[in-house]
């Protein structure tokens, strides 16, 4: 009973220990300092060389054509093999080629910031702010690009590629008004698009699917209202989102 008790004294003890070396939260679960990759924390925002990235996303034939991105980093990232994600089911195949560093000048430079700024906040649906001089990476959209390595390695320059008009639009405004005088002009406008109901930074968006020629604003809504909403002739905003 003796090195019973003392086997269980001693289990005690270092649980105990372990408990003071790892405090609890107030659910009593255990925390955890937050990790930051190295890479981040050895990039220097004074350089003002840039690294291109490009990824590509390899759709299938079901879902409609992805443009490439552009990740501009302020030192080179390490090369990445191809990796696949699935969406709806759908396999995609990710690559990230790198190419040749770039030297932008401070139009270019305030203008990514304020489009990655853009898309940050789009997609977290949240108002993010960040001074130019602690951004340590950039967005950018690109119209077309070479996809394999070797094409890559050959072209001097991506910044050609790059969509300065989607650039400027996303820098001045987080959306644009939808062409509304017909319904042809509507179809035709709201293509590849992500809209929204109402004047609204922070909303819900919908992805184009369709227009509905057959219903108006005084068609009862069905059973599923989102769907309604979208089918119906409520197109007030087209977000410059849905061209990047």
């Amino acid at each position: 009973m003796s090195k019973r008790h003392r086997t269980s004294h001693a289990t005690n003890s270092a649980a105990g220990d372990a408990h003071l070396a790892s405090p609890l939260g107030k659910s009593g679960t255990r925390r955890y300092s937050r990790a930051t990759p190295q890479f981040w924390s050895n990039s220097s925002t004074e350089s003002q060389t840039l690294y291109p990235t490009v990824v590509t996303l390899d759709c299938a034939s079901a879902m409609k054509p992805c443009a490439p991105m552009l990740i501009l980093t302020r030192q080179l990232l390490p090369v990445f093999e191809p990796y696949n994600s699935f969406f709806k089911g759908i396999r995609i195949t990710t690559r990230l080629l790198n190419a040749a560093p770039v030297n932008l000048n401070s139009d270019q430079l305030h203008n990514l910031g304020l489009f990655t700024l853009r898309v940050c906040r789009i997609i977290m649906n949240k108002p993010f702010i960040s001074t130019l001089d602690d951004m340590l990476y950039f967005f950018a959209p690109m119209h077309s690009c070479p996809i394999t390595a070797v094409e890559m390695q050959d072209m001097p320059s991506v910044l050609e590629w790059i969509s300065w008009e989607v650039v400027t639009q996303s820098a001045t405004s987080w959306g644009v008004p939808i062409k509304a005088e017909t319904s042809d002009t509507i179809e035709q406008d709201i293509q590849d698009a992500v809209i929204q109901d109402r004047w609204a930074e922070f909303t819900r968006r919908f992805e184009v699917v369709n227009l509905r020629r057959d219903l108006t604003p005084h068609s009862s809504v069905g059973d599923d209202s989102v769907s309604s909403v979208i089918n119906q002739n409520y197109w007030r905003l087209k977000s410059i989102s849905g061209g990047i």
